[in-house]
Parts: C-alpha cells; sequence; structure tokens
C-alpha cells in the first residue's frame, strides 16, 4: 500500500477510535443525565406526593370538622323541631284554656245577673246584712270555726267563761 493509503487508513483507525471513545463519553454522559434527572424527578415527586399526602390530610380534617358540625346542627334542628312543637302544643293548650276560662267568667256573670234580678234587696237590706254578719262574728263564733276546722270540740265552759271576751272584734 501507499503512504497516503496508510496514512488515510491510519487516520481513519485514529477518527475509528475517536468516535468509538465520543461514543462511549456519550454513552456515560446519557447515563449520568438519564440519571440526574432521574434522582430529580424521584425527588420532585416524593414533593409532589408529600404535598397531595398534607392537602388531602388537611381535606380529611376539615371534612370530619364539617360532619362533627352538620351533626351538631342536626340535633340543634331536631331539638328546635321538638320545641317548636311544644310550644304550639302549650299555645294550644292555653288558648284552649282561656275559652274554657271565659265560658266559665260568662256563666258566671250570667248566674250573678239572674241572682240579681231575682233578688228583692235593696241597698240598706244588702248593707244591713253585712252589719248583721259583723255583729254575730264574734270571738265565740270564731273560735267554734277554728276549732271545727282543726276537728277539735269547743268547750262549753271555755265559751261561756271568755264571753266577756267576746265583745272584743277584731275587724
Amino acid at each position: 500500500m501507499s503512504d497516503i493509503s496508510k496514512a488515510i487508513r491510519t487516520e481513519l483507525n485514529n477518527v475509528n477510535k475517536h468516535f468509538k471513545i465520543a461514543e462511549d463519553e456519550t454513552v456515560v454522559l446519557e447515563t449520568l443525565v438519564e440519571n440526574n434527572f432521574e434522582s430529580q424527578f424521584k425527588s420532585n415527586l416524593q414533593k409532589f406526593s408529600e404535598s397531595i399526602f398534607s392537602v388531602v390530610k388537611i381535606l380529611n380534617s376539615d371534612n370530619s370538622q364539617v360532619e362533627e358540625i352538620l351533626r351538631v346542627n342536626g340535633e340543634y334542628g331536631n331539638q328546635l323541631a321538638v320545641d317548636i312543637q311544644t310550644s304550639i302544643e302549650k299555645v294550644k293548650y292555653y288558648d284552649f284554656f282561656e275559652q274554657v276560662i271565659e265560658e266559665i267568667i260568662l256563666e258566671l256573670n250570667n248566674i250573678y245577673l239572674t241572682i240579681k234580678s231575682d233578688s228583692s234587696m235593696g241597698q240598706d237590706e244588702g248593707s244591713y246584712d253585712l252589719e248583721s254578719l259583723k255583729q254575730r262574728y264574734t270571738m265565740a263564733s270564731q273560735r267554734t270555726i277554728h276549732g271545727r276546722v282543726l276537728n277539735e270540740e269547743v268547750e262549753e265552759e271555755n265559751v261561756a267563761m271568755e264571753e266577756d271576751e267576746d265583745d272584743i272584734e277584731f275587724f
């Protein structure tokens, strides 16, 4: 072979060696880039996962609080419904009670008017009856009434001995 051809062949072999070295370095660089990217990706993915987990944790906590508030509000709502029903029943009862009282008052007024119209007593006779009651209500009669209320028998001797005190009236 000629010197030129040998030189070209040597150069080609050198180029081929350099190409192979460059190819090997490219593979090493590619591996380094992939490894670096992969570790960064894994690191970022880990951070992202932790962020999502903390957000889910916060949402679960908030959800628990919301559920508790809803439960308490439900209890308050049920109690309010019971209280409203009780109030309505009380209003109905008092309305009924008021109607019955009004009917009783009307009946008593009718009885009073009937008695008043049937009565032939004048004003003087009414005051006479009051004076008569005052005269008949003495200490002895008060003791008799008191004794009967207490289921005691009033002794006649005590009544006779205290007749002098019977003239005193406390009105």
